[in-house]
């Protein structure tokens, strides 16, 4: 069965959702996802993360990066590492571009030369056309691109230079 919920939205009007469809395990949660920034017909389900995206305007920058970047200071830091290569770049690249639409995205210089596993995700979601336009910087000028950033998504991927910055 479904239950039905009117919400408020910001402009003052209401709006009429449906939870707790067949397959639907919790609506509860589904419920909890909208009301906290979340959006519970996406990958995306960390709130935080969630709640950036939805807050980004046109040229707003997000970074998804390895373990290893700095974070400058006045940054929002979404830390996600667990562990060494959990989450790994890719993951965590599908998962925001499930909410946020990109106009283009940097990466380092140094990232095709060390060609690591996620440069092959990227490059198939650059050919589909997902990420926008791309633009190549050396790596202490991404470094500094990061400053403009309104957070850095940290991972827990490893292999060095595995950082994106996604420009909405």
């Amino acid at each position: 069965s479904f239950t039905v919920m009117c919400l408020p939205l910001a402009c003052g009007a209401m709006t009429s959702i449906a939870l707790g469809g067949p397959g639907s395990l919790n609506p509860a949660g589904e419920i909890a996802g909208l009301l906290y920034g979340g959006n519970p017909t996406t990958a995306l389900l960390n709130i935080a993360l969630s709640r950036t995206i939805a807050g980004l305007g046109h040229g707003d920058v997000v970074i998804i990066g390895d373990a290893g970047l700095p974070v400058p200071a006045g940054v929002e830091l979404i830390d996600l590492a667990l562990t060494p290569g959990i989450p790994d770049l890719a993951s965590v690249l599908r998962a925001v571009l499930s909410q946020m639409q990109v106009g283009r995205h940097v990466l380092a210089e140094e990232l095709f030369q060390v060609s690591p596993p996620a440069l092959a995700e990227i490059q198939q979601l650059h050919a589909q056309g997902v990420l926008g336009g791309r633009e190549r910087l050396h790596h202490s000028q991404f470094k500094d691109l990061s400053r403009q950033a309104k957070a850095i998504v940290r991972t827990g991927e490893c292999q060095p230079y595995s950082n994106i910055a996604l420009i909405a």
